[in-house]
């Protein structure tokens, strides 16, 4: 995935960018987190890749939330929040809160907070991935990439 686009690009919202960055930076710590668990052995890499994918498609729903636009006036690649959003972000967050208690029924201890950021890892992964071919698109679309 060419990330060019993203370095200092002037047409993307400065908050868009910022919020990318750090969807991206989150995602590869506990990324490395979860790597160092499953080296210890305090998770599986099954229930890693369990996590994982359960967190990355949460996190293309969670992506879906912005809407991702061309604002003519600032000539830049915004986001705004849209009431399909906001019924995303109400099930993103219900998910969210009630995480532990769906898997603490299955899995304890350590491996708990271990599957936990696998999942998290997944979510940041899966909207950095989403918003950032959003980003790309809109930018193809006006021919600036």
């Amino acid at each position: 995935m060419n990330l060019s686009h993203l370095k200092n690009h002037k047409h993307i919202d400065r908050r868009l960018l910022i919020q990318l960055r750090l969807f991206m930076i989150i995602s590869i710590v506990l990324l490395g987190v979860v790597g160092y668990d499953m080296i210890v052995g305090i998770l599986s890499p099954w229930l890693a890749l369990l996590g994982l994918l359960i967190g990355f498609g949460g996190g293309i729903l969670a992506g879906r939330m912005l809407t991702i636009f061309w604002h003519e006036d600032d000539a830049k690649v915004v986001s705004r929040l849209d009431k399909t959003g906001l019924w995303i972000l109400a099930v993103y967050i219900a998910f969210s809160v009630s995480r532990k208690y769906i898997a603490g029924i299955w899995i304890h201890g350590p491996a708990l907070l271990a599957f936990t950021f696998a999942t998290v890892a997944g979510v940041m992964a899966g909207r950095f991935i989403f918003m950032n071919l959003h980003v790309r698109k809109v930018l193809e679309a006006q021919k600036l990439i």
